[in-house]
């Protein structure tokens, strides 16, 4: 499979975090509002760049391997879908952003979560940050 074939391929199944044009607005997924309504949570963030959908994965394709980025896929395909509970794709995503070269991330990623998961998260956040102290 070509690097480019699988790029598209990639570039497809997230869709719905990037907000494309042809996307309704009543149909953009959550992880995109979320970050547009809640400029609060941004500024919590200090407003770093990676709080943007495309930015964050970005930063995600560049932090990952190949592996991990589909596993963080996977687990955004399951937040969005809800086909897991929210603790389990949370505590993944947040395990796997949890190494001293990717706390941006971990830090980064609470932008995305609704305010009712927060307190989770941030359990999490500080739970992985710790363990890496």
């Amino acid at each position: 499979v070509s690097s480019q074939l699988k790029h598209n391929v990639e570039s497809r199944d997230l869709t719905g975090y990037q907000g494309e044009q042809s996307t309704p607005p009543s149909r953009r997924s959550t992880i995109e509002q979320a970050c547009e309504k809640n400029e609060a949570i941004q500024e919590r963030c200090g407003g770093q760049e990676s709080t943007t959908v495309p930015a964050f994965l970005k930063l995600a394709r560049e932090k990952l391997s190949t592996a991990e980025y589909g596993e963080f896929v996977g687990f955004m395909k399951a937040l969005k879908l809800k086909t897991m509970h929210i603790k389990d794709p949370l505590e993944a995503i947040a395990k796997l952003f949890s190494s001293p070269g990717r706390l941006a991330l971990l830090e980064g990623f609470g932008v995305f979560v609704s305010k009712n998961h927060l307190p989770l998260y941030d359990q999490l956040v500080r739970k992985y940050t710790l363990a890496n102290t």
